[in-house]
């Protein structure tokens, strides 16, 4: 059928040919790197493919029964599905394992960022080169694993100076060993529990500055000091608020200083939250009624400044009263100055108190109010 077509049918496969020897190898390098070893067999297989197809194309073209060929097509089209598969795996792990050393990269980088950071930022006040054997106890060295663990669930609110130190100890020594994740915990806790007590140490120190240390004196300090003063906190802090006396904004004053001596520096934060909290709130209230007084109209600053006159004069008559009228305790007669008995029931002067001059009730002579009508008496 197509013996006339020789040179043309051999033209054909042998273009044919080398679209597949080129499109092949191309497409293997676009897929899989021009240097992977599937791109090589892929380029071995499209070059033999291509000679392949120029006698396939050839003879069918010149009369040649196509089947002929059908079972060496489908021989390559195993072999290239063969290729396919066959590097799949290494692939496959060759890509985990660049993933896998990336992020191990990353890791080490952010620990040393963490251990960097803790050795050069916290703390710099603390010495960080004491020897283990200031630090731990025998036994803590011979289990210094163990030790480190239960260094590691220790609180960071309570956590002291000498925890610090064991911590800073912990990093230095996991560091030299390069134990990189021991030593990225241990940093991160010390960030954590430094950064926290400045946190804590700020509040308390703005709270030891209100003007109230001034009015504690070594009398209330003698009597705040008994008992558990860290229960007493937490009870003071649960009543403490705007309508508490002086006496006891300076009990809570107090307590935050016994704290802040005692390194208890979770509860003086709390404690000193509080103060600075109530304080606000007096300050606010204050400032409230100074405007409030200020705002008065002239009137009524005239009225007060009356009332006041009338106070005066009132309390002037009641201490004359008080220093010249004394009455008989036990039954109320009016006495003269230098009476010694009673004229009406004989008790002697010397048993005479204070009677208020409204209710003639018998009160207390150092009373300045009558604890039965509430007059003033001074």
């Amino acid at each position: 059928m197509f013996e006339n077509y020789y040179y043309e049918t051999l033209i054909i496969g042998i273009i044919l040919s080398a679209l597949i020897m080129c499109a092949i190898p191309a497409i293997a390098r676009a897929v899989h790197g021009p240097f992977s070893k599937k791109s090589s067999y892929f380029i071995s297989f499209g070059n033999a493919f291509g000679i392949y197809a120029v006698f396939a194309i050839y003879y069918s073209y010149n009369g040649y029964d196509t089947y002929y060929f059908i079972p060496g097509g489908l021989l390559w089209i195993f072999v290239a599905w063969k290729i396919l598969t066959s590097g799949n795996k290494e692939i496959i792990e060759s890509k985990q394992k660049i993933i896998l050393d990336e992020q191990a990269v990353k890791i080490k980088n952010q620990q040393e960022k963490w251990i960097e950071y803790a050795l050069g930022n916290c703390n710099e006040l603390i010495d960080k080169s004491q020897s283990a054997e200031k630090l731990f106890t025998v036994d803590e060295i011979k289990n210094f694993n163990n030790t480190y663990e239960k260094w590691l669930t220790l609180d960071v609110y309570s956590i002291n100076d000498n925890d610090i130190k064991k911590g800073y100890y912990f990093l230095k020594f996991y560091k030299d060993n390069n134990q990189l994740d021991n030593a990225e915990k241990a940093a991160q806790k010390l960030i954590k529990a430094d950064g926290l007590r400045k946190k804590t140490w700020t509040l308390t120190k703005e709270a030891l500055m209100l003007d109230i240390y001034k009015e504690l004196t070594k009398e209330d300090s003698l009597k705040f000091a008994s008992g558990d003063i860290a229960n007493k906190a937490y009870i003071w802090m649960s009543i403490a608020n705007d309508s508490m006396s002086r006496t006891d904004f300076k009990r809570g004053y107090f307590y935050l200083k016994y704290l802040n001596a005692n390194l208890q520096d979770k509860l003086a934060a709390e404690v000193s939250s509080k103060l600075l909290e109530v304080n606000r709130v007096f300050e606010c209230r204050n400032i409230r009624e100074a405007k409030m007084v200020s705002n008065l109209p002239i009137e009524n600053n005239n009225i007060n400044n009356q009332i006041n006159t009338q106070n005066e004069t009132k309390d002037k008559q009641i201490s004359d009263f008080k220093n010249t009228t004394p009455y008989c305790r036990k039954c109320g007669n009016k006495l003269t100055e230098d009476s010694i008995f009673c004229t009406k029931c004989g008790t002697k002067i010397e048993e005479i108190s204070l009677i208020c001059p409204k209710c003639k009730k018998e009160i207390s002579p150092d009373s300045e109010y009558c604890q039965y009508c509430g007059e003033k008496v001074v």
